[in-house]
């Protein structure tokens, strides 16, 4: 007899398999859609629920795709089927193996712009964004 969760376990992988396939091929065609070098600098790294997520690998190549986001979509559209209502969301993903992402600095307010967020936040009518403001210029007087 067979086990349900060896058919659902199956199954599901069957589905991920699938998923990933389809994203390759997606991947692929990108490739094909951009000239080099965007086309070297970027990937599919998604497609769910009509939303295509692709990586860049720096600021820079991110906002290079992002003016070629229209013509990616026709291209895929014609290729692979994709629908153009498909909304596209881009990430920087540092790609390469052994190229670390920039290390986070903390956020730091500086006194001068928690005093006009101050300012600001009193000048405010609506108590809740009034009270937010008011919080947000707490933090100031760190740095320049």
């Amino acid at each position: 007899m067979l086990n349900p969760n060896t058919i659902r376990t199956d199954s599901v992988l069957r589905k991920l398999l699938s998923h990933a396939r389809q994203v390759e091929v997606l991947d692929q065609a990108l490739k094909r859609c951009l000239e080099p070098p965007l086309s070297l600098h970027c990937q599919v790294a998604n497609l769910t629920h009509h939303r295509l997520v692709l990586h860049a690998r720096s600021p820079i190549w991110a906002t290079r795709l992002r003016y070629a986001v229209p013509e990616v979509l026709e291209c895929l559209r014609r290729s692979c089927g994709l629908s153009l209502r498909c909304q596209v969301r881009l990430r920087v993903k540092y790609l390469e193996a052994g190229v670390a992402e920039p290390p986070k600095r903390p956020l730091r307010l500086s006194a001068k712009s928690a005093a006009v967020i101050r300012d600001a936040a009193l000048s405010i009518e609506n108590p809740e964004l009034k009270r937010a403001l008011l919080r947000v210029s707490r933090h100031g007087g760190h740095g320049p």
